[in-house]
């Protein structure tokens, strides 16, 4: 059988407060990743019970986040099984979180069947985007003139 993993995305902070949570990954058994107000949580599923213990997981991130008086925003949690065989669906708090085929994780679009070409799609048609709002606004342009118009775009 091949190798298929869960990633559950977006459990994010319903507090705007900065939180320290040092202690959270030590709750689960699974690969759990914190960057900011967003964690990360992610298995290698083999078994129906590799199921069962990341959903424990799911519990047990629930309940510290109740005993230090958090909130995880399960609106914004998803799931992206990658190669996954085996159908489960988990939930949070007591809803059930969507799966997703795929998501943006730090600025890049990984696929449940982890190619790229979501990505590369998002990107090419943020650049098309751009040049075709310059194209619109300006005329007579040189390379230049369009290159220094379209870098400047990214720093709105």
């Amino acid at each position: 059988m091949p190798a298929a993993a869960v990633v559950i995305y977006g459990l994010t902070w319903a507090s705007p407060v900065p939180v320290v949570c040092e202690d959270l990954p030590q709750c689960v058994e699974a690969a759990a990743k914190l960057f900011a107000d967003d964690t990360k949580l992610y298995n290698n599923i083999l078994s129906k019970e590799d199921c069962d213990q990341l959903q424990q997981d799911l519990n047990s991130l629930a309940a510290w986040s109740r005993s230090w008086l958090l909130k995880f925003n399960e609106a914004k949690c998803v799931v992206v099984k990658i190669r996954a065989a085996i159908d489960y669906s988990y939930t949070l708090n007591g809803s059930y979180l969507e799966s997703v085929h795929h998501q943006k994780d730090l600025g890049v679009t990984i696929h449940d069947t982890l190619l790229p070409h979501t990505h590369i799609r998002n990107i090419t048609s943020k650049a098309n985007q751009k040049l075709g709002m310059i194209k619109r606004c300006f005329s007579g342009l040189d390379k230049v003139k369009v290159e220094t118009l379209y870098n400047l775009l990214d720093l709105l």
